[in-house]
C-alpha cells in the first residue's frame, strides 16, 4: 500500500476500509464498542502527521467520532488491540 493515504483514491480507501473490517471485525479500536454500517472510518495508529503510514496493519477500524476527536494523538498500542466492548456492559 501507499505511504500516503491522500494519493489514494476514494475506491483504493474504501477497499482498504473494507479490508480492515474484514480482518479486525465491525469493532471499534478506540472504544471498543460494535460500529454500524455508515460510522465507520479507518484509524492510523500512528497518525500521518508523525510518520505513520498507510498499510493494513497500521491502520485499524474506528467510529468515525472516535476517530475525530483523538485527531493527530498517537493512538497507544494497548488500547490499538481489538477489543469486544463488554467491559463496558460488565462491572468488575
Amino acid at each position: 500500500m501507499a505511504d500516503d493515504y491522500l494519493s489514494l483514491s476514494g475506491p483504493q480507501r474504501r477497499a482498504l476500509l473494507d479490508t480492515a473490517l474484514q480482518t479486525y471485525g465491525w469493532v471499534c479500536c478506540i472504544c471498543g464498542l460494535p460500529i454500524r454500517d455508515g460510522q465507520e472510518s479507518l484509524q492510523h495508529v500512528i497518525p500521518r502527521s508523525k510518520g505513520g503510514i498507510t498499510e493494513l496493519a497500521t491502520n485499524k477500524p474506528a467510529h468515525k467520532r472516535c476517530n475525530y476527536s483523538l485527531g493527530n494523538r498517537v493512538l497507544d498500542q494497548e488500547t490499538a488491540l481489538i477489543e469486544n466492548g463488554e467491559h463496558y456492559f460488565t462491572k468488575e
